[in-house]
């Protein structure tokens, strides 16, 4: 993926945060639910809030917190986890 491929969060999914740690998602229309942890539930909101996110930004979020991981494994992480939702028609690659 390029850093300036952007993503948003699925219309069809209404998301409800459970506690600090876990958020679940429910794709309206295929009657599927997802569950995120906490880093999940951190990039969600801020895909939710933003709109259209670069995936660059999204490293950005999380390697600003992750002193001990190189850059290039949050990116593989994020890059993961992003594929992960697409795949479910969770979110959408803009």
């Amino acid at each position: 993926m390029s850093p300036s491929t952007t993503f948003r969060c699925s219309p069809s999914v209404a998301a409800t945060q459970v506690d600090d740690t876990s958020t679940v998602l429910l794709h309206l229309s295929e009657q599927t639910y997802f569950e995120l942890n906490r880093t999940g539930t951190r990039l969600w909101h801020h895909l939710d809030e933003h709109g259209e996110v670069p995936l660059s930004a999204l490293v950005d979020l999380l390697d600003d917190d992750q002193k001990n991981v190189s850059r290039a494994d949050v990116r593989a992480d994020v890059e993961s986890f992003l594929q992960a939702l697409i795949q479910k028609n969770l979110l959408e690659k803009s």
